[in-house]
């Protein structure tokens, strides 16, 4: 082991006598974290920020009349739209519109039909049909720009729902409200004619009594002398029924039809049975009439007219009294609960809240297993795993893993030069990590749950993928490098990019779980997001055995390679294709 610190503290000597060592050195040290910090500050949270992003509204909406009153459910979304400040809305003409996309000074516009409030409000008028809102997309702005406006027009979709149902519904229940307050107005008409149905109600016995005598006065004709003094008692009942009458006449005159569209069939079923109970008695009270002054100046003359007052009677009574019995009834159903007063209350609402509640009837409680976090923290674990690769990448390229060739030495000391050389690069690594964890922690202040944890993973994951890298370059050259650059792209595509890895291609879920990126991806999430103690145990440990295998096999491979560099070279050298150094 001393032959390897020789080694390191050699290196070491001479990059400190070196200046051009010095700003190497400071530039391998900050290119890592400058990739950090420009990656996390670009995309702290790119579908946060879109106030600038201009989208355009045409809005051609001519509006409808729902309930006599004119609605425009185009302006309302519009209004809804441009008040919100997540995009820069512009409303212009369609030929504007249509000119501004193509000269990319718009990512979209969105046209609202000149039949819209129509078609939307088309299921309240019993005519249903759906509507059609087009938006355009200008794809050249950018690759992501699709699925920006997308996510954006699903959004404004939502929002022009919620406006259509909160216009609409706004509108309904105010004409609700109007007849509730109509309605609460006449109840004190309601409750006297419900109060006259009921007496005469009470005074159907009286009248049946009334028809029983005149049949019964009917019958026995000819004994008139003696029926003269009964017919005074028929008086009495006829007397009685005229009363009933002149109240049935009070609720006909009433304007019960003004109820037909706020109590249904049943005030219409009271109208008409008052009406035609007034109609029947009316004329029997009449006959009646006859039939007496006849009896009492004319006797055949009575005679006729007693007989067809009793025929009058028995015929159009039993219907009178099942219509006076069937309002009677529907009048105690409407006050057994107290239906009027409960339709009023209904009606009479708050029609703000009521509008509010209906447009929007679903609320969607989105709950967090850890502690939310930013698109900024989430991007935090791909932007360190990258940039620790990047810094060894660049390391590699501007310091030499293998001393200069030295024939007489490369076969005996070989795993010791391996073993110093790494110091150095170690070194570096630790100094380049440093800077990166400064930057993420102090200058970005990455919002995260475990720093120290942070700290912890972010040297680790640096170690693993030095051993990695340094094992690669030092066995394989040139050939290393080129392999090392491919694992950086094999390894972006293989854990999913900035996507989840469900979206990925079968193949690069099935390589997924040897990439070690995708392991340090894990173990950055628990320190930043929340620790699962598990997860952070299994994927710690599959990272260590990736370095620990590549490592044992630089050691390993490490001399066979030399040999076989020097045979490379000394084939090589004449054709003046490859540098001085193998």
């Amino acid at each position: 082991m001393k032959k390897p610190i020789e080694v390191f503290g050699m290196d070491l000597k001479q990059w400190m006598k070196s200046p051009v060592a010095w700003v190497v050195m400071i530039i391998l040290l900050l290119l890592p974290a400058l990739f950090v910090w420009y990656d996390l500050t670009a995309n702290k949270d790119p579908f946060q920020n879109t106030e600038h992003m201009k989208i355009g509204i045409v809005n051609e909406d001519q509006g409808t009349k729902i309930q006599n009153k004119k609605v425009y459910v185009g302006k309302a979304v519009e209004r809804q739209l441009t008040s919100q400040k997540k995009w820069e809305w512009h409303v212009l003409d369609r030929q504007a519109a249509d000119h501004a996309l193509k000269k990319e000074n718009y990512a979209a516009v969105l046209y609202i039909p000149q039949s819209f409030s129509k078609d939307v409000t088309g299921l309240i008028q019993n005519k249903p049909k759906q509507t059609t809102v087009t938006y355009r997309v200008n794809e050249k702005v950018n690759a992501t720009t699709p699925k920006l406006t997308d996510a954006m027009m699903g959004e404004a979709i939502k929002q022009a729902d919620a406006s259509f149902n909160q216009t609409v519904m706004k509108v309904l229940l105010d004409e609700a409200n109007q007849q509730g307050l109509q309605l609460e107005d006449q109840l004190p008409s309601y409750q006297k004619i419900r109060d006259s149905i009921a007496l005469a109600n009470e005074a159907l016995p009286k009248i049946e009594q009334f028809k029983q005598s005149v049949i019964a006065l009917d019958q026995q004709q000819g004994e008139l002398e003696q029926n003269i003094a009964r017919l005074q008692q028929v008086d009495q009942y006829k007397n009685e029924a005229m009363v009933a009458n002149q109240q049935l006449n009070q609720i006909h005159q009433q304007n019960v039809a003004t109820y037909g569209p706020i109590l249904s069939g049943q005030a219409y079923e009271i109208s008409v049975a008052t009406g035609q109970l007034n109609q029947a008695l009316t004329p029997l009270f009449d006959q009646y009439e006859n039939v007496r002054n006849n009896l009492q100046n004319q006797q055949p003359g009575a005679r006729q007219a007693l007989s067809s007052l009793a025929q009058s009677l028995e015929r159009d009574i039993p219907s009178v009294q099942g219509d006076i019995a069937k309002a009677n009834q529907q009048f105690e159903d409407l006050d057994k609960d107290n239906t009027l007063e409960h339709i009023v209350k209904l009606m009479r609402i708050d029609l703000k809240k009521q509008a509010g509640v209906a447009s929007n009837p679903i609320h969607l409680d989105r709950q967090s297993v850890y502690a939310p976090m930013s698109f900024q923290s989430g991007l935090t674990p791909f932007a360190m795993s990258i940039a620790i690769w990047l810094g060894l990448m660049f390391t590699t390229l501007w310091i030499p893993v293998r001393h200069p060739y030295e024939p007489e030495h490369i076969l005996t000391s070989t795993r010791t030069h391996f073993l110093g050389r790494f110091g150095i690069f170690s070194l570096i690594t630790f100094l380049q990590l440093i800077v990166m964890v400064v930057t993420v922690l102090f200058i970005l202040k990455v919002p995260m749950q475990q720093p120290l944890l942070f700290v912890a993973v972010s040297s680790y994951t640096a170690l693993i993928y030095l051993i990695i890298i340094y094992s690669f370059v030092a066995v394989m050259g040139k050939l290393g490098k080129l392999l090392v650059f491919l694992g950086l792209i094999f390894q972006f595509v293989g854990t999913g990019g900035l996507f989840p890895l469900a979206t990925a291609p079968h193949f690069v879920q099935m390589i997924q779980p040897y990439l070690p990126f995708n392991h340090s991806l894990m173990i950055f999430r628990e320190a930043i997001g929340g620790i699962e103690y598990e997860v952070l145990v299994t994927e710690t440990a599959w990272l260590g055995g990736f370095g620990l295998c590549v490592f044992l096999l630089g050691m390993l491979l490490y001399p066979f390679s030399q040999r076989q560099r020097i045979k490379r070279y000394e084939k090589g050298k004449g054709s003046k294709l490859f540098e001085s150094s193998p």
